[in-house]
């Protein structure tokens, strides 16, 4: 069948859900389907082309480039968004218009792409939302959303999204509940859970990552490296990762590695310098083979999520140190269910109140060597056995079967409807 899967990121971007997006449409390539990626580029200047068409790996990818709309002011960001979804459908359509898809998947947020699924589906697509944050509530959390009147124009755009969807895989139990209780238009029966996966590699990383010398190349030889990856933001709160690192400041021997991407970087990069920082190193995010090899050279893998978020999150960079073998430090919002897969798959410690409360843990993973590798085995054994593509695809599967399913029944009993 043919796939469409609309993203607002995708390789070589170095995103948690531009990583996702592919291992999803690998998984489906494998399976036999034709697989279509929508994409967007952004450019600091303004863009000489619009539409770039490659394919890659047997994936026909469609990339429009755009204006830079993230890491600016939120009013003129907003502007752009509102412009973004439009640009898109009309100069992706000069690639796809004569293509029919049975299958479109999107990727949320961003909440405007309701009109590229509107653009390029037909009577017959079914289609599918993967919801990862759910916009506008966690700006209200984040305290970016402060007007009833901006709320509700966004939340007019959230209804638009759900009810064009025949189906919602959200990231945690925790959420299926806030939106199911939030929106009692929405059926239970369209909206499951599906957790963040990865996609399996059965092969070492590239040979061009094996070669570079990370440890070197960053001044890490020796060093007991605590690893922060991704996106720094509101939603992050990293600038709590600086005050751990204060307090772990009577440990020479142990460093902490920011690498990431967003619009606190540059605010991180300078509190760093203020608070005499000399521990911690911020990096630009590497490709993702690289990345992957860097990461199994580090000793423990640190997540933080701002405490005020209502919704949950289960962010990507779990799966990522997982993959590498490493334990977990992961500092969540109260009831976030990712306490409790960390718990279960006893790879790592889990706190409410902050990474202060985990300083003994991570003491403890710097001077015990086995702990850390027996928890960073079962990481990696949990993610290979509940967390990978192909369990992903199989479960998509299941519902856009039974969805063709039930299609089929309601036809067959309602025979003039359907002429």
């Amino acid at each position: 069948m043919n796939v469409l899967i609309i993203t607002e990121t995708y390789p070589p971007i170095a995103r948690a859900n531009a990583s996702l997006m592919k291992d999803l449409s690998l998984e489906f390539r494998d399976h036999g389907d034709k697989v279509f990626v929508i994409t967007v580029v952004e450019s600091d200047t303004r863009p000489k082309k619009r539409l770039q068409i490659s394919n890659e790996e047997e994936i026909t990818v469609v990339r429009v480039f755009f204006k830079k709309y993230k890491g600016i002011n939120y009013v003129r960001r907003g502007i752009l968004e509102e412009m973004m979804p439009y640009v898109v459908s009309k100069n992706a359509a000069r690639a796809l218009s004569n293509v029919t898809f049975d299958l479109i998947v999107t990727y949320s947020p961003p909440l405007n792409m309701y009109k590229v699924i509107r653009k390029f589906s037909s009577k017959q697509s079914i289609k599918f939302l993967f919801l990862r944050d759910i916009h506008p509530q966690t700006g209200v959390d984040l305290g970016i959303i402060k007007s009833k009147l901006v709320y509700t124009f966004y939340r007019v755009k959230e209804k638009r999204l759900y009810k064009m969807s025949d189906h919602i895989f959200v990231q945690l139990p925790s959420d299926r509940e806030f939106l199911l209780n939030n929106n009692p238009y929405l059926s239970p029966q369209n909206v499951s859970v599906l957790y963040n996966f990865k996609r399996i590699q059965n092969h070492n990383d590239s040979q061009k990552a094996n070669q570079r010398d990370y440890l070197k190349e960053f001044g890490l030889e020796n060093k007991f490296i605590l690893v922060y990856a991704g996106n720094l933001s509101e939603a992050q709160d990293a600038q709590k990762i600086l005050q751990l690192a204060e307090e772990l400041k009577s440990f020479p021997d142990i460093a902490v590695v920011i690498m990431g991407f967003g619009k606190d970087k540059e605010k991180l990069m300078k509190i760093r310098q203020q608070m005499g920082l000399t521990n911690v190193l911020i990096l630009d995010p590497l490709p993702k083979e690289e990345y992957e090899a860097f990461l199994k050279m580090c000793h423990v893998g640190i997540i933080h999520l701002n405490g005020n978020f209502k919704t949950h999150n289960f962010p990507g960079k779990t799966l990522d140190y997982m993959y590498a073998g490493i334990p977990i430090i992961a500092k969540l919002n109260v009831g976030n269910d990712l306490e409790r897969i960390i718990r279960e798959a006893n790879c790592g410690y889990v706190s409410s109140s902050g990474l202060d409360e985990l300083k003994p843990k991570i003491i403890s993973l710097y001077k015990d060597e086995d702990l850390r590798k027996s928890l960073g085995r079962n990481g990696r054994s949990y993610l290979e056995e509940n967390l990978t593509s192909k369990r992903a695809y199989n479960e998509m599967s299941r519902v856009f079967n039974l969805i063709i399913e039930l299609r089929r029944n309601e036809a067959q009993s309602n025979p003039v409807r359907n002429l």
